[in-house]
């Protein structure tokens, strides 16, 4: 079956090169049939190829290239079975570069994967910090009311007047990507506490970059914790809700009556109840620290 010039250890290794043995030769299509054409572009490769004109290292190889795909394409029963396994190669070629890109497509989504939750855990940790130092500041702040009542020196307590209230007004200015209902703003403000009221701002235009709501709390413990979240991170609050690609078109809540109420001296001149007292001490705190 074989010829003399080619074993079958050279059809085989001829079969596991990168090219095939007709753009080895540069036959086009009309011509890996002619046998005059095929020897005609052995002639014009080895020509070019041979080790004694050809200075490149890897000369021999070349004209091994050329010579073997020359004898195989010339011998009429090893084209056919070489035709029949080429065909085979590229199909496993092209299932292996299959497989290849989709390894390579899930290595890097393990990656992405990997780093967002790098991530995500160090905003965990961010915020769980933030609590913690919250949590420290309030604790603090009612060890220091609670020494000044003990003491009687508390300037803020008045049996003989009526104890004011904070106010439990916020407004919330939010990005205009999606129309948001006051239901919606609502259910995002609730993960800080009961939400009595909302009502949008009259003056939002649907081709506004942002709109605005005001929103009555509770309590005003409620507006202090909206007014001094960190809006650039919506993961652990809302996540658990389902809510957190709405809630990242949040962008700030501001404490309004509280901030007026400071503007009019109302936090050092009248008497605040306990709580209050500790949640605009918590506010003015919080503020003097950014």
């Amino acid at each position: 079956m074989w010829k003399a010039t080619v074993d079958k250890k050279d059809y085989e290794w001829l079969l596991t090169r990168s090219k095939s043995a007709y753009d080895l030769l540069g036959l086009d299509k009309d011509s890996i049939n002619d046998v005059k054409k095929i020897r005609k572009a052995y002639r014009s490769k080895a020509l070019i190829l041979h080790p004694d004109k050809n200075k490149n290292i890897d000369a021999d190889l070349q004209f091994r290239e050329v010579f073997v795909s020359y004898c195989v394409l010339t011998d009429s029963v090893a084209k056919v079975l070489y035709d029949e396994e080429l065909q085979l190669v590229r199909k496993q070629r092209s299932v292996n570069n299959d497989l290849a890109s989709v390894s390579a497509g899930f290595k890097e989504s393990l990656k992405n994967d990997e780093l967002r939750s790098k991530m995500e855990d160090k905003i965990l940790i961010t915020n769980r910090e933030k609590v913690v130092r919250l949590k420290k500041e309030a604790e603090l702040l009612k060890r220091r009311k609670l020494n000044e009542l003990v003491s009687g020196g508390s300037t803020f307590k008045n049996t003989t007047k009526t104890l004011s209230e904070l106010s439990r007004n916020c407004r919330v200015k939010w990005r205009n990507k999606v129309t948001l209902s006051s239901d919606d703003i609502r259910q995002l403000l609730q993960v800080f506490g009961d939400v009595e009221m909302v009502k949008l701002s009259d003056h939002n235009n649907k081709d506004d970059k942002f709109h605005y709501a005001n929103v009555i709390f509770k309590n005003s413990y409620s507006c202090v914790m909206a007014s001094i979240n960190d809006y650039t991170i919506t993961g652990e609050l809302w996540d658990g809700l389902g809510l957190r690609k709405i809630a990242s078109l949040l962008r700030k809540v501001s404490y309004v009556g509280l901030e007026n109420d400071m503007k009019k001296g109302v936090i050092s001149k009248t008497y605040l109840t306990d709580l209050d007292y500790i949640v605009g001490s918590l506010y003015i705190l919080h503020n003097s620290s950014k």
